[in-house]
């Protein structure tokens, strides 16, 4: 059971500010518990910056998989697309080399951010 379930909740916060807040608190607190909940939160979602700030916290926990990064990467959100790029240069830091393919479809994304991160990446 994660430490704050608030902070959790707080990720699809209308207001930035709480959507930092929580996000910089959980990764501080290094609670690994709360990953299942961020995974699902990640993957379901309706809010696609509930869903944005719980890629990201995974990230800054050490506990992303590449099949959550590959399932993101077709996300119906563009922002969703970018930051799944992004993100998985971390895996690729630990010596995944699988998302070559990946970044490299997605530099024929529909959305122009999402081919430029592709670019960047």
């Amino acid at each position: 059971m994660p430490d704050d379930p608030q902070a959790l909740a707080h990720l699809g916060h209308a207001n930035g500010w709480w959507r930092d807040t929580a996000q910089k608190l959980l990764v501080l607190k290094q609670d690994k518990a709360t990953v299942p909940a961020l995974t699902a939160m990640a993957r379901t979602d309706k809010n696609y910056l509930a869903r944005l700030h719980a890629l990201w916290t995974l990230d800054g926990l050490d506990a992303l998989t590449p099949d959550l990064v590959r399932e993101k990467l077709k996300d119906a959100h563009p922002q969703m697309r970018v930051a799944a790029i992004r993100v998985s240069e971390s895996l690729f830091k630990k010596g995944d080399r699988s998302f070559a393919a990946d970044v490299g479809a997605a530099a024929e994304d529909k959305d122009a951010n999402v081919v430029i991160q592709a670019m960047l990446t």
